[in-house]
């Protein structure tokens, strides 16, 4: 701007609307006028430029207030499959080491599997499909608190350490007593394994106890009548949910010098004969698409595609 224009500035609110001040010289008038001009375009540029640029640190500060994962809470150790955390209206995929807090809710997709610590007391699985809520979280005592609305939860507590563990389906209230347990919530029923240890069932009719090696059903629409009675599991059974409670890469299974020893835990033995001609004795189980055969060389995943026939029941030739 030249020092003639400069000279001009008082103008202002004439060179606004030129037509109300005549004394100033047309020339300079246009001058003025096409720099304000200008200076009120760059403005509006300017506006524009910041109002998008605070609506994206907006969103970004929101999106990262909703899904930033804490530093501390339940860790995700290990998954497989489809498994997301829904918090504050957002679903966001889990990743190994994310950790939930409480208010979450794991939704772990069908023929997936997710395994969390909820620091050094418990440890934790969840089959899919499912759903979950964190209702309470202290880390600080190992206090955790899981609605399971469906979905298998296999637990682990340890007794050594001090915890304070419940679990609630339907109305009723599953509080773990150092233990090891495995409980499934499927359309209405509820089914609970108490591997090791003692749980306390709750409802608003009563409580029980269900101690180690004992299994307690409860049908559709009973939450809120009389608990049914508990009754023992069998080796099946009892191995079928000590498997799940394993992880896959990290088997925990004792190991066998023999198939005798194998019947002996579990009670039985089977023949499986794959479709290559391999064949395997051990201890047999399946457990939805996935199957496994215990032996003397440890515990062996199946494809059930690749069996060709099973022998239950299964008796060497002494």
């Amino acid at each position: 701007m030249d020092a003639a224009l400069r000279l001009e500035m008082p103008l202002l609110s004439a060179l606004r609307i030129p037509d109300k001040d005549r004394s100033t010289p047309p020339e300079i008038r246009e001058r003025y006028r096409a720099h304000y001009q200008e200076h009120l375009r760059r403005r509006r540029v300017r506006r524009v430029e910041w109002v998008g640029i605070a609506a994206g640190i907006a969103a970004a500060l929101s999106a990262a207030t909703w899904f930033a994962w804490p530093t501390a809470g339940v860790e995700t150790l290990a998954h497989s499959g489809e498994v997301r955390v829904f918090r504050g209206g957002t679903t966001q995929g889990i990743e190994t080491g994310d950790r939930i807090r409480a208010g979450d809710t794991l939704e772990v997709g069908a023929r997936s599997r997710v395994r969390l610590a909820a620091g050094p007391a418990v440890a934790l699985a969840v089959e899919g499909p499912a759903a979950l809520e964190f209702t309470a979280l202290d880390l600080s005592r190992a206090a955790l608190q899981l609605r399971v609305a469906t979905g298998t939860v296999a637990l682990r507590a340890d007794p050594a350490q001090p915890h304070s563990v419940e679990l609630i389906a339907r109305g009723v209230r599953y509080r773990l007593l150092g233990t090891s347990i495995r409980l499934t919530v499927r359309e209405g029923e509820q089914s609970l394994a108490v591997l090791e240890g003692r749980v306390a069932v709750a409802t608003s009719d009563g409580s029980q106890e269900v101690g180690a090696g004992e299994q307690l059903q409860i049908p559709k629409q009973s939450e809120s009548g009389p608990l049914p009675r508990v009754r023992p599991l069998t080796a099946t059974e009892r191995a079928r949910h000590e498997l799940a409670l394993v992880d896959n890469e990290t088997p925990e299974e004792p190991e066998f010098q023999n198939l005798d020893e194998i019947r002996a835990r579990y009670g039985s033995l089977s023949r499986v004969t794959l479709t290559d001609g391999t064949v395997l004795i051990g201890f047999y189980l399946r457990e939805g698409s996935r199957s496994w055969i215990i032996t003397p060389r440890g515990k062996i995943p199946i494809e059930t595609h690749e069996i060709a026939q099973i022998e239950l029941n299964y008796q060497p030739a002494q």
